[in-house]
């Protein structure tokens, strides 16, 4: 009786093993289905992005080429940044989307899945210090006005833009040197890369990037609701031309926190969908689609960088007219499309000049 009672327990033992593992299965099956759906739609965005990252960061470019006085200290890093976003655009892009569209000929291939990783890190951390320096800029031209030209000037840009590159050199190498790939043979960014560089360089500096971001943001924001309540001030005594000063700083802070809003938007998801990975047991098609999701929408920044940017000044704006009416006017000759350009520009300043310049 107690055989017979012992084999029965243990038929259903394995019935209920049979019926989890099955279940395991099952469940595996829909995240890896769902992994691979996410993964195709991932590479056709990623070549739908590619054009619209490239088209308004060569813009800027071409514009900080072509106009001379456009050539501030402030323009200088926006077009660094550029430089950085392009980069993104033209090589890491194109190399994930190989990777998401799963073709045999690259899955296998070491040093381009070790690329991919090296170089989506190398972009995105130059991107990322370009956007601190730009809000360092505002930060000292809205609270220390007069200091401006002194703390800021064209050869330390120059020095700290040089310093940056040279710091990303490393970062974009190690990856290709340091790596477990060839024990792992998977091309996965949390089993070949260490620990160390994975949180250091994907986390850790985005997140210092973060919070150093929103101190300048949040101080400039603090200025500038002071700034309004002096220009209220100033209209009542009739001193209209600090108003307009004023007025013209404070639209600059809300243009920041209109940044800020949109950083925090596009890279927040991916700095807490990242180290959890290593925090919290889930499935590894679950963790490996929704960092890939917020990845992307990280790089889409990218995008949005030309126009919080460069598109709301006007002067980019005249300048962006002329670059595209001389590549469609391709039959005028070169001096007339310069001349007009330059004029373009030239108005476009002229007219804030005298706008600010009004009693």
């Amino acid at each position: 009786m107690s055989d017979s009672f012992r084999n029965r327990m243990i038929d259903i033992n394995n019935l209920s093993a049979y019926d989890n593992s099955s279940i395991a299965e099952n469940a595996g099956g829909k995240f890896k289905d769902f992994r691979n759906v996410a993964d195709f739609v991932l590479g056709i965005l990623c070549v739908l992005l590619i054009p619209c990252i490239c088209f308004g960061n060569f813009l800027v470019i071409i514009s900080l080429v072509k106009f001379r006085r456009l050539r501030t200290i402030t323009y200088i890093l926006v077009g660094s940044l550029s430089v950085a976003d392009s980069l993104l655009a033209v090589i890491t892009l194109p190399v994930y989307s190989l990777f998401y569209f799963k073709l045999t000929f690259v899955q296998s291939v070491k040093y381009l899945c070790l690329f991919k990783f090296s170089s989506v890190c190398a972009s995105m951390s130059a991107s990322m210090i370009n956007l601190v320096a730009i809000g360092f800029d505002r930060y000292v031209a809205i609270l220390h006005p007069l200091k401006y030209k002194t703390i800021l000037t064209h050869k330390r840009v120059r020095i700290f833009i040089v310093c940056m590159w040279i710091y990303i050199v490393p970062v974009c190498i190690l990856p290709l040197v340091w790596n477990s790939y060839d024990e792992i043979q998977i091309c996965d960014y949390f089993k070949i890369l260490p620990l160390a560089y994975t949180l250091y360089a994907a986390f850790f500096s985005i997140g210092i990037s973060l919070v150093f971001s929103l101190f300048l943001y949040i101080r400039i924001f603090l200025v500038a609701r002071q700034q309004q309540k002096q220009v209220r001030k100033d209209s009542l005594r009739g001193n209209h031309r600090i108003d307009k000063q004023m007025e013209k700083d404070t639209n600059s802070a809300k243009v920041m926190a209109l940044v800020l809003f949109l950083f925090y938007i596009f890279w927040v998801p991916f700095t807490i969908i990242g180290p959890i990975k290593y925090s919290v047991k889930i499935d590894n098609d679950l963790s490996e689609t929704l960092k890939n999701i917020t990845l992307f929408l990280a790089m889409s920044n990218s995008m949005i960088n030309p126009i919080i940017y460069c598109w709301l000044r006007r002067e980019f704006r005249e300048a962006f007219r002329a670059i595209c009416i001389d590549s469609c006017c391709f039959n005028i000759k070169t001096n007339r499309k310069e001349s007009f350009g330059n004029s373009l520009l030239f108005n476009s300043i002229s007219a804030e000049q005298k706008e600010e310049a009004k009693p």
